[in-house]
């Protein structure tokens, strides 16, 4: 599956929907995506990883770090976990951080 960044709006919120794995090769792109949202002063907005069947350390690092360049004045909400993506956030102790939908 080729990897694909797309972004879309549900009403006022911006939503980021990831394809592919995302890992160390793909991740950059989900980072700049977020940081142009961030940059653009949208400081709510959702990623959707319905569509992501791998992801590593790369991926969560990218999200991470969107998460503390809104130092805490915004939210992001991730959707569509499932399965070891799921697991990842869980293990890590990100669920805590991120609203998981």
């Amino acid at each position: 599956m080729d990897f694909k960044v797309n972004l879309e709006y549900d009403g006022e919120m911006p939503v980021v929907i990831v394809t592919g794995d995302l890992d160390f090769d793909t991740s950059p792109h989900l980072a700049k995506c977020l940081q142009q949202l961030i940059e653009s002063n949208h400081t709510t907005f959702c990623v959707d990883l319905t569509s992501v069947e791998y992801m590593d350390s790369e991926g969560l690092k990218a999200l991470i770090k969107a998460y503390h360049e809104l130092k805490g004045q915004g939210k992001i909400q991730v959707r569509g976990t499932h399965g070891s993506i799921r697991r990842i956030f869980e293990i890590s102790g990100l669920h805590k951080l991120f609203d998981i939908k």
